[in-house]
C-alpha cells in the first residue's frame, strides 16, 4: 500500500506540476517503467548483463530497476534540473552523469543543446558510453574522469552493486570498493559560455566550484544546479557566500515532494 501510494503521489506531480519535458511523453515514459519494473521483478533476476528500455525514444542501459526508477523520479518527475531562467539552451556541462539519466533528461528538455558529461565511475561509464553510442548521440560528449580540484588522480570508491547512486571519492564504507580514477579540472573543458552546469558529485561540487571562482571561469556559468551533501561539507554558509559575491542568488529545494527523511537538498543559483 505505502509503494502504491508512492506511485499516486508521483503521477501527482505530473499531472499537477509544470514540467520541462512534455507532459504526454512524461506519462508514457513513467508508466513504461514502473511496467517494466513490475514484470521483470515477477520474473526474477535471472538475466545476466544490463537491461535496456526505450525512454523518450533513447534506449537506456542499466542494471537495478529499482535505482533507475529512483533517479528517474528525482530527475524527471521531480524535474530538479530545469533551467530558472528562461530562452534556449546552448551548453550544459553534466558533472556526475552516471548511466546517462541526467543527460536524458537535457536532450529530451533542451534539443538544441550540446552536452559535455562527466563520469568517473567505469562501470557506471560504460553503460552511459553505449546509451550515447547506440542513440547516436552526436551532440554529447563524454568524459571518463572525475571533477576536481587539481588534475591527477584520486580514489574512488563504487559499490559493489552497481546501480547505486552514491559512489564518490568521500563515500569510503564496507561495501565500496576502492579504484584510482583520473581527476580533471572543470575549467580546462569550458571554452564557451555555459548555460546550465549540473553538479552531482557527492561531496566534491565545493572544491570544484572554488576551482573555478579561482580560474576565473566562474564568470563562464550562466545557471548552475548541484546536490549539497552537509555531512561532508557542512553548513552551506560559506559556499553561499562565496557564489553570492560571484553575481549568484541562490534557492534550495528538497525532494520531500515525493520522499521522506532527505537530508541532502538541490542548490539553484541564478545571476542577479
Amino acid at each position: 500500500m505505502k509503494l502504491l501510494l508512492h506511485y499516486l503521489k508521483a503521477y501527482r506531480l505530473i499531472l499537477f506540476r509544470q514540467h520541462a519535458c512534455p507532459r504526454g511523453a512524461l506519462l508514457w515514459a513513467y508508466t513504461r517503467l514502473l511496467v517494466q519494473a513490475h514484470r521483470a521483478g515477477k520474473r526474477g533476476s535471472r538475466r545476466s548483463g544490463p537491461y535496456s528500455i526505450l525512454l523518450f525514444g533513447k534506449r537506456l542501459y542499466f542494471t537495478s530497476y529499482i535505482f533507475l526508477l529512483y533517479q528517474f523520479e528525482e530527475i524527471f518527475v521531480l524535474d530538479c534540473y530545469r533551467a530558472k531562467t528562461a530562452g534556449e539552451k546552448r551548453f550544459i556541462v553534466d558533472g556526475g552523469s552516471h548511466i546517462g539519466v541526467s543527460v536524458l533528461f537535457f536532450i529530451t528538455a533542451y534539443p538544441g543543446a550540446s552536452v559535455l558529461a562527466f563520469e568517473p565511475d567505469p562501470q557506471a561509464f560504460h553503460l552511459l558510453q553505449l546509451f550515447v553510442q547506440q542513440n547516436k548521440l552526436h551532440q554529447v560528449q563524454l568524459v571518463n574522469a572525475a571533477l576536481a580540484a587539481t588534475a591527477g588522480t584520486v580514489s574512488f570508491y563504487a559499490h559493489e552493486e552497481l546501480g547505486r547512486l552514491d559512489a564518490g571519492t568521500f563515500t569510503a564504507g564496507a561495501q565500496t570498493v576502492a579504484l584510482t580514477v583520473p581527476t580533471v579540472q572543470l575549467s580546462t573543458y569550458l571554452t564557451q559560455p555555459v548555460d546550465v552546469l549540473k553538479l552531482d558529485i557527492e561531496g566534491a561540487e565545493v572544491p570544484v566550484i572554488a576551482e573555478l571562482v579561482a580560474s576565473q571561469k566562474i564568470s563562464d556559468i550562466g545557471e548552475l544546479v548541484l546536490e549539497f551533501h552537509p555531512a561532508i561539507n557542512g553548513e552551506p554558509a560559506p559556499f553561499l557566500s562565496l557564489l553570492e559575491q560571484e553575481g549568484f542568488q541562490a534557492t534550495s529545494t528538497t525532494s520531500a515532494d515525493l520522499y521522506e527523511n532527505t537530508t541532502d537538498y538541490l542548490l539553484h543559483f541564478t545571476r542577479r
